[in-house]
Order: structure tokens, then sequence, then C-alpha cells
């Protein structure tokens, strides 16, 4: 278990402590040149629960929720009280990107180009695709090349939707791992290639699907293929798969499970794999869309230094990019000296060694 220190702060505004000059940024245009644009070379880093209490702590690894087969028909209560859109920044608001760096033992940071939430990835394939979801996302240059971006939120605690049946269903179809029984939330990181760009992705795990050979679950590493996203579908309304189809494609989970109801009495329990052939061709097309957009925002971020801070605004189907007016670092300094490429700690040595050498040879 990791405790972490917190801080606490009132909620903001989108435009709050950014600079007022600002560059636009423009969906990338449709055109096929013919490669290839998929997530290859998926594999697991490390994962992380964080744990209920005051103060903030992680348990490292932890473990999701396993799934539990129950009859049905079976009737849920609608969502009541707050939700939680986002843990890392409500436990620890200063370093929300930092549980990604407990959690990982040995990783080349170096050789990332990018480290995200899968909210984030998100939320750039939607401005990409032109489509309306605003929303605000912090950035600052690792080390030579890497993309830091942290998610930003208005409120990370909002009312319970009253008329959904997400969490309620959550919780009743799922029982916690043991060792996790205090566990708030499950998180894991993955890295991938996009088309020649390594991503390291953290997503929120649903649950997972329990051993097949029936053994107790306990706190340990959960494969890949095991991972569940769970929602909800009402009988009387069309749900768009799209969104989910490409959460669940940047978060790399293979199985859906939804159940179907009727103002919260569910008849049905439906599990699905991912990549469904219907929208393979649009996935592609999202990915290639996406991949432009982190290319060009890595461009601007390598431009803005080490020093700059730099924030995307997207209102009303314009994408605008800020400098921060505060410093603040996304990461701990520790932490960044971990994107320094072996050959650069080669010659800040070499550097050191000189000095040292210049002193002596001065007395």
């Amino acid at each position: 278990m990791v405790t972490l220190q917190n801080a606490t702060g009132k909620f903001s505004k989108v435009h709050h402590r950014i600079g007022l000059g600002a560059w636009t940024i423009h969906p990338p245009a449709t055109v096929n040149d013919g490669q290839k644009v998929e997530i290859t070379g998926s594999r697991y880093l490390g994962s992380y629960s964080w744990l209920k209490g005051r103060k903030p702590a992680i348990l490292v690894p932890g473990a999701p929720r396993i799934w539990s087969r129950r009859p049905t028909p079976f009737t849920l209560p609608p969502g009541s009280g707050y939700q939680v859109c986002d843990f890392n920044a409500l436990r620890l608001p200063p370093y929300p990107l930092l549980p990604i760096f407990l959690a990982v033992d040995a990783f080349d940071w170096a050789s990332a180009d990018v480290v995200a939430d899968c909210h984030s990835l998100l939320c750039l394939t939607a401005f990409a695709n032109g489509q309306r979801r605003d929303f605000r996302m912090d950035l600052q240059l690792a080390g030579s090349k890497t993309i830091l971006c942290t998610r930003w939120e208005p409120r990370v605690l909002m009312n319970a939707n009253p008329g959904g049946y997400g969490r309620s269903f959550e919780l009743m179809r799922t029982r916690p791992t043991l060792g996790c029984e205090h566990a708030a939330s499950h998180h894991r990181v993955i890295t991938y290639d996009l088309a020649g760009m390594k991503m390291v992705v953290r997503a929120e795990v649903d649950a997972c699907l329990p051993d097949p050979d029936g053994k107790a679950a306990y706190v340990q590493e959960v494969p890949q293929s095991a991972l569940i996203e769970l929602t909800t579908k009402s009988s009387s309304r069309n749900r768009r798969w799209l969104y989910k189809d490409m959460q669940m494609c940047l978060s790399q989970t293979p199985n859906l499970i939804y159940g179907v109801h009727q103002n919260g009495v569910f008849n049905k329990v439906v599990r699905k794999k991912k990549n469904l052939d219907n929208v393979k061709d649009h996935r592609e097309s999202k990915l290639r869309l996406l991949r432009r957009v982190l290319e060009d925002v890595q461009q601007l971020v390598i431009r803005s230094g080490p020093r700059g801070r730099l924030t995307l605004v997207y209102e009303d189907t314009v994408m605008k990019v800020y400098q921060r007016n505060l410093e603040n670092s996304s990461l701990p300094e520790e932490y960044l000296e971990m994107f320094q490429s072996k050959a650069s700690i080669f010659i800040d040595l070499l550097d050191s060694s000189s000095r040292a050498l210049s002193k002596i040879e001065a007395t």
C-alpha cells in the first residue's frame, strides 16, 4: 500500500489560470494514405486500486471486482447521491498522473510519446471527428518528446444520474477480490504502439471475469483477456455503441457485458467480445484521425519546451491552445528525471566528471 499526500482545492471553471493568448487547432482532414492504422503490441505495465479512507492511499497491484453470474430478472434502484468522475484528481489533485509511476516497476519512460488517460484519448478522438464534447486538458513535455496529458474536470464529484442504473448494476453483479474489500476503484496501465507512436495509457477497470478453474481470487496480476467493461441499456432505447467500442479499443478491454432493463427491471444480461465486424472500419478511421491529432499536439508541446505549460480547450467544436500562467508541474521533479534518455544521462555524467576533474586540476 502506498500512502500519498493530498491537497484540497475548490472546483474551477474551464479557463481558470490559463493565459489569454491562444492558437487554434483544426481537426485533421480525413485522408486515407493507404497505411493501416491500428493498435499493436499491447502490454500490461502495472495496476493499482484506490483505497477508501480519509488519507489518499493506493494498493499496488490491486485488483478489479469480479463478475458474478446471477439469475434474471432482478430489480435495481436508480442512481442517487454522488458519483466520482475522476478518482485520481479527487484523491491526488496536485499530481493525478503520479499513481501511474508508482504502479509501474520498470519501463523505459524516455521511449514513450504519450502518457494519458483513456478518457483523454477519447476526448481527442471526439475533437478529431468534429463531435461536440467540450473538454479541457493540461499538457507538459517530459524528456525530449513525451507528452504528459492530464485530464481536467470542472467537478470531480457529480450528482448521480437519477435515471441511470450503471453503478447499481456494477455493485450488484460483481464482488470485491480478496484483499481489495476496501478498494474504491481499480486502474490499469498498459503500453502499445499506435501506428508508430508509443502510448502509455491508464484506464479505470469495471470488473474482470472469474478464474475459470474456480480458484479463490486474491490480489494478483489479472490477464488482459479477463477485463470487462460494464454498462446498461434501456430496452426502449437504442444505444450508441461506437463510443463504447472506441473506449474498449483504447483501453484494450476485450469483454463487454451489459444489462437490458425497463425502468430498473433487468430481464437480460448480454456478453459480447470486442472487435465486432460492423465497427472495424469505423474504428480504424477514428484511430487514423487520433494519430494525426496526437502528432500535431506533440509538436506543439515539444516547441513549448520543458518549462512550457500548455492547455487544450475544446468548446463549440473549436480547439484552442493556451499557455498556462502557472508553472506547476504534472509530476514531481524526481519523476520527470525518469524521462531522461540513457544517452543524455551519460552526457550529464561526463559533464559532471569533467567539472570535477577541472576543480581537482585547479587545486
